[in-house]
């Protein structure tokens, strides 16, 4: 996977995150939500031959907060939406050389600021807009350079079934020339025992309604982002990671309003990179493994 798929990725995650934590793709909106994600430990896959990168086992930790505050401009038409967001990576490394590789950056923050403004025109056509700036960086000697903007604009079309159809596009500035990228989404939900949320390549989450509690479900979605190394004597500037997983998903509703989701599975694509501005300097392919997710859900 190249620079630019890795981009390409990263900024319709971006979307997918903003666009269903924020009840565009669902009835509700999301007012907190905390996170957990373990993954186990795995060696590298393809190792360069006679390097450290034989030995090389990683296992990372990611947790993430996120809160939302709407406002209702106008009820039934209108809504804007102020969300704040913070992500923590952890890296545990075992039989990492630095004198291999001196670039070992094992921890990283996000913090993001997301605006999303949801107008409806009718019965059937809402138009969804967000923009995103945020910082992302192993947080010594961060700085307003760091920070990163996108944004995005879908158009979603809602027909007289369960279905309803989204059409967009989505910018990022931060991964050097401007990009623009397409979005297609999908929904369907029977408002009984089955709905499925897509937005592709990103998320896709189906889920049948077992109990009035309980609904269980499968869910493929990535996790990832673009972190700037402020590292002093660092010769990267970038660490890129990616990961995508799959598996069943179980979440269980305490009210109408607060839950409590466990994901579990296995990984399908699990990717770190080091860069030095838009040279590559170290990729590493993660075996496949398992993961696992406990979330905190508060919605309206």
């Amino acid at each position: 996977m190249g620079k630019n798929i890795f981009c390409i990725f990263l900024l319709v995650l971006f979307c997918a995150n903003c666009f269903i934590s924020r009840g565009i793709c669902q009835e509700k909106i999301e007012i907190t939500s905390v996170e957990c994600s373990y993954l186990s430990k795995v060696k590298v896959n393809s190792p360069v031959q006679n390097s450290f990168e034989q030995d090389l086992k990683v296992q990372p930790t990611i947790s993430g907060f996120r809160f939302n505050y709407p406002i209702v401009v106008e009820k039934d038409k209108t809504y804007l939406i102020h969300g704040f967001s913070f992500q923590h990576l952890l890296l545990d490394y075992e039989n990492w050389d630095i004198f291999q590789e001196p670039d070992c950056v094992d921890e990283f923050y996000a913090l993001g600021y997301e605006l999303t403004l949801s107008y409806k025109f009718s019965e059937v056509w809402t138009m969804n807009t967000f923009l995103h700036p945020g910082i992302a960086s192993d947080v010594k000697g961060a700085s307003l350079g760091d920070m990163h903007i996108s944004g995005g604009v879908l158009f979603d079309y809602r027909t007289s079934g369960p279905a309803s159809y989204g059409l967009g596009l989505a910018y990022a500035g931060n991964f050097g020339d401007p990009l623009f990228v397409p979005l297609i989404r999908f929904a369907w939900d029977d408002e009984k025992k089955l709905r499925l949320n897509l937005i592709l390549p990103a998320q896709a989450e189906l889920w049948y309604k077992y109990t009035e509690n309980l609904e269980l479900g499968l869910r493929a979605r990535l996790i990832g982002n673009q972190y700037k190394i402020n590292k002093p004597g660092a010769r990267s500037n970038k660490f890129n990671y990616l990961v995508a997983c799959l598996g069943p998903s179980f979440k269980y509703h305490f009210t109408d309003n607060l839950s409590l989701g466990l994901d579990a599975g296995m990984t399908l694509f699990h990717r770190l990179q080091l860069y030095d501005r838009d040279t590559k300097v170290r990729s590493l392919d993660l075996k496949n493994g398992w993961f696992s997710t406990l979330g905190v859900y508060f919605n309206i």
